[in-house]
């Protein structure tokens, strides 16, 4: 399976980085407009985004259009254990950026729980099932997330990223909602 798994990540990023400049900038407008109502709806919520890296498809002008509604907001900061916590943010806030890491909130030291998760991925099904990229870092991040509160992950990517299924062993963690340039979607768990 992990051989497949590769390949199927290959042929993903591939399909992910053929999208131009202006492509990816209409996916990041149409997914702020939906997301924000979709998220804002939930009442004052943490919401956890990611700084996106490479290829991914940008949150942040969603998150900075929840940041006008005032919603609290948060990013990941790699632990010494390299795990995933969540740390309040907002835009312009200062940031570190340790040489090939993610960068990360430096003087939002607030740890918090998200309420909603949005994380990247190469590949989601309907299903909820999620491919994500190798690193295990958000697969991690959303299976302890989930082993101790009630967080809503949602997959933030292009419509072309849906596959038809993908093989499921929980390791790559599940996706409740998927917000794409078509709009948004609760997936069937």
């Amino acid at each position: 399976m992990a051989n497949n798994t590769d390949h199927l990540r290959t042929q993903m990023k591939i399909i992910q980085g053929s999208f131009s400049s202006r492509d990816r900038r209409s996916v990041t407008n149409a997914i702020a407009d939906v997301g924000q109502d979709f998220l804002a709806s939930g009442g004052r919520k943490v919401i956890a985004g990611f700084f996106p890296v490479g290829n991914q498809i940008t949150p942040l002008l969603l998150m900075q259009a929840l940041f006008h509604r005032q919603l609290p907001l948060a990013l990941p900061k790699l632990d010494d254990q390299n795990s995933l916590r969540f740390y309040s943010w907002w835009p312009g806030a200062k940031m570190h950026s340790p040489q090939g890491a993610i960068p990360a909130p430096l003087e939002c030291e607030e740890e918090v729980a998200p309420d909603y998760l949005l994380v990247p991925m190469l590949g989601f099904d309907q299903m909820g099932n999620r491919l994500g990229f190798g690193s295990d870092f958000y697969s991690q991040a959303i299976r302890s997330v989930r082993a101790r509160s009630d967080t809503i992950v949602v997959g933030i990517g292009f419509a072309e990223q849906e596959l038809g299924a993908i093989l499921h062993d929980d390791s790559e963690g599940r996706l409740d909602w998927i917000i794409t340039q078509n709009g948004l979607r609760g997936l069937t768990q």
